[in-house]
């Protein structure tokens, strides 16, 4: 095995202004919604821009604290020597169902609907190859998938936030299969992984082992879609729907 140190500081700084009610025009940053027979090009309110390092949010009425807060992680890999028959990579592939725009606005539902009917619903058609980086080094760019015809899939985590996130669904539409299916698991208690507040999202995994599923196999051409539900009660923003998958290129 391997062991790793990391320090890190953290330091207090300044928080900039950022305008939390800031409008992107930009049509990627927006979502066309269908309202009756219309549609209608919807921005986010809620802006795309988070915490950065060394940014610090007070109250108006709060000094910034001077100490420096340290803290150490330890890190311990196993690893076997690299064998090509036994052992292949496996690219990462990215999709956002929110079309890259990182994150999203969930929009209250109509006053008067019951908890349980209020589900705000996303979705996103792409194509395997539009999870492909080619044309790159996979040995010196970390996301560099390679070139190839199809993708074997054995791995596949939707990406959402707790409370509200419902369900993320992956079909293949030239078939109408459904590919991997995720619904939360609402935290109970104070155990560990088990808090309340919290939801565990298990992944889909496919391999060669008894107790999976075979990986399906997809050609570059073939056409995916992304459905994301979550639960519109309360207005929020920052909503997340991106799928964070594993698989082989192959030629």
């Amino acid at each position: 095995s391997l062991s790793l140190s990391l320090s890190l500081s953290l330091v207090s700084h300044k928080f900039p202004f950022l305008a939390s009610n800031k409008v992107y025009p930009e049509a990627h940053d927006c979502t066309l919604t269908k309202k009756l027979k219309h549609y209608v090009l919807l921005c986010p309110a809620g802006g795309l821009e988070c915490c950065h390092h060394q940014w610090f949010l007070l109250d108006a009425d709060q000094e910034i604290p001077p100490q420096v807060e340290e803290y150490h992680l330890k890190f311990r890999i196993w690893f076997k020597d690299y064998d090509p028959n036994t052992i292949v990579n496996l690219p990462r592939l990215y999709w956002q169902t929110e079309n890259a725009a990182g994150e999203y606005d969930v929009p209250k539902c109509d006053p008067g609907t019951p908890s349980n009917e209020c589900v705000h619903t996303i979705t996103s058609r792409f194509t395997v190859n539009d999870l492909l980086n080619r044309d790159c080094s996979i040995r010196s760019d970390v996301a560099c998938s390679g070139n190839g015809t199809s993708v074997k899939f054995i791995y596949a985590g939707g990406h959402c936030h707790a409370a509200t996130c419902l369900s993320m669904d992956l079909y293949n539409m030239d078939t109408g299969k459904l590919i991997c299916s995720q619904t939360p698991i609402q935290g109970q208690n104070t155990e560990v992984f088990d808090e309340k507040g919290y939801i565990a999202i298990p992944p889909c995994i496919w391999g060669d082992e008894d107790e999976l599923e075979d990986p399906p196999v997809l050609s570059v051409n073939t056409t995916l879609l992304s459905i994301k539900r979550c639960n519109s009660t309360y207005g929020h923003y920052g909503e997340m729907a991106s799928w964070q998958m594993r698989g082989v290129v192959l030629p």
